[in-house]
């Protein structure tokens, strides 16, 4: 048992740590998570940023500080200006659909951030629908974490039609896990612009309530889709998303259906793909018992995306689906 006796809480950065802060040219990673910042930590660190024009600071980590909208307001001005900042972990804090709206300003003008986690800060649909207009014109965000909101079908929507409307986006890496308002309608907008969309390589829905008719959108979407190479659909309770046996086949289907076109262009050594799923026991075991075309689907994967399907397995099945890889 862990002993708490001892425990103190995080105290924030002593005042004259943001001072130093306001010279300093050498410093590129700061860890500030759980300092308890709040947004006068927040506001003061801005300030920093704002008067220090030579700054070489890339990474900023700001996790777990209590930081609201008026601390993310001041954070999204410095990056009105700033040119140093690359990426920026907000994630558990509380800036809400105001905070990200200010950050989503930021981003309209601001071309050097490249990944933005906002996971866990009670970001709604009104927030994701500011974030995806700013990256109907943004060509530098690469990572945009949004999950453990409460963005839904609506925000989901906005989301694909930036993806859709942007052709220069660089986005590779949305992640919308455990948002559970995401649901049919938001699966189904997302397929549909990964239809055309060529930049998006990992898509996160774990945890979502996308459906049977969601998890067949994507899956038809990935059979003109080039790019995607991570469709993350696990569920910590197999039957949580409402996605079928048969559904889960569709996909095996369309891995062994890739395989053989890639093996035709002689390309399948140079793009892989993986499906991160959730699967039920009889699919699992189905799989652990297929054939031989199929085996070369999964020699497609990568060993470490491998063994990250095989962690998701059902203990009793793992060991089947090994044999065959």
């Amino acid at each position: 048992m862990t002993d708490w006796s001892n425990w103190t809480p995080p105290t924030p950065p002593h005042p004259l740590a943001y001072e130093h802060l306001r010279t300093d040219t050498c410093m590129q990673t700061l860890n500030l998570a759980e300092h308890a910042l709040g947004d006068a930590g927040a506001t003061q660190l801005a300030d920093a940023l704002r008067a220090n024009t030579s700054t070489s600071l890339q990474t900023l980590y700001l996790c777990m500080n209590s930081i609201g909208e008026a601390g993310a307001t001041q954070l999204a001005d410095a990056l009105r200006t700033n040119t140093s900042v690359n990426k920026l972990f907000l994630g558990g804090n509380s800036i809400g659909d105001a905070g990200a709206t200010q950050l989503a300003d930021a981003l309209r003008t601001n071309t050097s951030v490249k990944e933005l986690y906002l996971g866990g800060n009670s970001i709604g649909d009104a927030g994701a629908t500011q974030l995806a207009d700013a990256l109907r014109a943004n060509t530098s965000v690469k990572l945009l974490y949004l999950s453990d909101n409460s963005i839904g079908d609506a925000g989901a929507t906005q989301l694909a039609d930036a993806l859709r409307t942007n052709s220069r986006s660089g986005l590779a890496w949305l992640r919308l896990d455990d948002n559970k308002s995401i649901g049919e309608a938001g699966a189904t907008q997302l397929a549909d612009a990964l239809r055309t969309n060529t930049s998006v390589k990992t898509l996160g829905l774990s945890g979502c309530k996308i459906g049977e008719a969601g998890a067949r959108q994507l899956a038809d979407a990935l059979r003109t889709n080039t790019s995607v190479e991570e469709l993350d659909l696990f569920a910590p309770i197999p039957r949580c998303m409402g996605i079928s046996d048969a559904t889960l086949a569709l996909v095996q289907r369309l891995l062994v259906w890739e395989a053989r076109v890639l093996r035709r262009r002689d390309l399948a050594w140079r793009r892989r793909r993986v499906l991160c799923l959730c699967l039920h026991a009889a699919a699992a075991r189905r799989l652990a018992t297929v054939s031989p075309p199929q085996k070369m689907a999964r020699l497609m994967m990568r060993p470490a995306r491998v063994a990250l399907l095989l962690l998701r397995l059902p203990p009793d099945t793992w060991r089947g689906v090994f044999a065959y890889l």
